[in-house]
């Protein structure tokens, strides 16, 4: 993984960053040490890169769920669908088929 910082934090979540290592809500000593690493490039799990997408997904969802029903219909619909899926099922698949 490429070292130091990455100029891909994106504009948005740079200011959120920012103003929370401003101190700007209370003390960072938990949080100061990720925040800065994820500046400076240790972006292990790629939040940076998701970040934009994620944000874009969020506003479909909000946007979706202004309408009730079609929010309910689509739930409904997703559970509906989830079909035999479990994890105590994937996992026994897991073991079977790849170990």
């Amino acid at each position: 993984m490429y070292e130091g910082y990455r100029d891909y934090v994106p504009g948005r979540l740079r200011y959120v960053i920012d103003t929370i290592l401003s101190r700007r809500f209370g003390n960072l000593d938990q949080m100061s040490g990720m925040l800065k690493n994820l500046m400076e490039g240790n972006d292990y799990y790629c939040l940076c890169w998701d970040f934009n997408s994620y944000m874009d997904a969020q506003k479909r969802v909000d946007e979706c769920y202004k309408d009730q029903a079609k929010w309910n219909t689509m739930s409904i619909l997703s559970t509906a669908r989830s079909g035999k899926f479990s994890t105590d099922r994937t996992i026994k698949e897991y073991a079977e088929k790849i170990w």
